[in-house]
């Protein structure tokens, strides 16, 4: 006993070891904390887990790929009660550090899934970027830092006025496990300073994240548990207000200026063939910025309807022309007429892409 206790002590205190030393202070450490005839494939009853993400960087928002990457730090927790404290090699400290690989090989691990992953990545430098530690209270605790890829199921519906979000949600496989919390953590204090996950990511989105509070789901008859934390993107409107919205309106408001100016009619059809050619080209550059998709999308129906607002004035004008009625009477009245469906239009337009989901 008094061996097994001085292995213990060595193992905690000192990081470099030999391979050999690790395997005698991990069999030394079981020997000592479980108890004889200690299964690992059996749960002991655990039924409660606790998550907590240490978000460091949201390092993309794949719109193409419908992706996001983002750099944390994983850290689960659970309490066995299997563990004898009465054999507690340090008893000057609550809490002792333990090799990963022992925690692995020699005591019951959850099984997790991590819902809409694509890919997991550990760090490592030489080795594995992760630790494992034990306390009195028996809980045990397992912190490894992570690169994660997530899938994102985005609809660009609203595009540019969209909100996209990619959920970072983990459960265990074992149903058993009937309660379960996570706290995510997006601050923290580098060189002094506090860094803020979300404000300084490297994305062109205005991030937010909120916590997914525990909930379950059924799976092939069986209820699951889960938690964790969405993110939440949505585009700087005030960009696309300048470079596409505004644009856009100035060239009807220029049509019409160039219609309403004079009376002669090829003049008018000349300015707004050149209102069109220039609300064509603007169109074209920002659907070449435009994340793929095969929806008609409000910056879409925005242009359309600044194409039909552009030529409203000269559609009953041309009509009258052919029926040889006059068109002094309609081009009065379209000096008041078509302002007013076009400030309806934009109202009707922000309203409807605001309140829809």
């Amino acid at each position: 006993m008094e061996r097994k206790l001085l292995i213990c002590l060595i193992a905690c205190s000192i990081s470099t070891i030999s391979a050999a030393d690790t395997d005698d202070a991990c069999s030394a450490m079981s020997e000592l904390l479980l108890p004889k005839g200690y299964v690992k494939q059996d749960n002991g009853n655990i039924s409660r887990l606790v998550f907590n993400f240490k978000l460091r960087e949201i390092l993309e928002v794949d719109e193409k790929e419908e992706r996001m990457k983002l750099s944390l730090y994983f850290e689960v927790g659970w309490m066995d009660e299997r563990i004898q404290t009465s054999n507690w090699p340090l008893k000057n400290l609550s809490e002792m550090s333990i090799d990963p690989n022992c925690l692995q090989d020699k005591f019951w691990t959850p099984r997790l899934e991590i819902y809409s992953l694509d890919k997991y990545e550990a760090g490592s430098v030489f080795k594995p970027m992760s630790s494992a530690s034990i306390d009195h209270r028996k809980w045990i605790y397992y912190e490894q830092r992570a690169v994660v890829d997530l899938f994102c199921k985005m609809s660009f519906k609203k595009y540019p006025l969209d909100v996209q979000k990619c959920q970072f949600v983990v459960g265990p496989y074992d149903n058993a496990i009937d309660g379960i919390s996570c706290n995510t953590t997006s601050r923290y204090t580098w060189d002094k300073n506090i860094f803020d996950v979300a404000s300084k990511a490297s994305t062109n989105f205005h991030l937010r994240l909120s916590p997914i509070h525990p909930k379950s789901e059924i799976i092939s008859g069986e209820e699951y548990q889960m938690c964790g934390f969405e993110v939440e993107a949505s585009r700087p409107v005030w960009k696309y207000i300048v470079q596409a919205y505004l644009p856009c309106t100035m060239v009807v408001l220029m049509t019409w200026i160039g219609f309403f100016s004079t009376d002669n009619r090829a003049t008018r059809i000349s300015n707004l063939l050149l209102s069109m050619l220039a609300m064509i080209n603007l169109y074209n550059s920002q659907k070449s910025l435009e994340p793929p998709s095969t929806v008609v999308n409000a910056l879409d129906c925005y242009f359309m309807g600044c194409i039909f607002m552009a030529i409203l004035p000269l559609i009953p004008h041309m009509v009258l022309v052919q029926i040889g009625r006059p068109t002094f009477t309609w081009d009065h009245r379209a000096k008041t007429i078509t302002p007013i469906l076009f400030c309806a239009f934009v109202s009707v337009y922000a309203v409807y892409y605001s309140v829809s989901t």
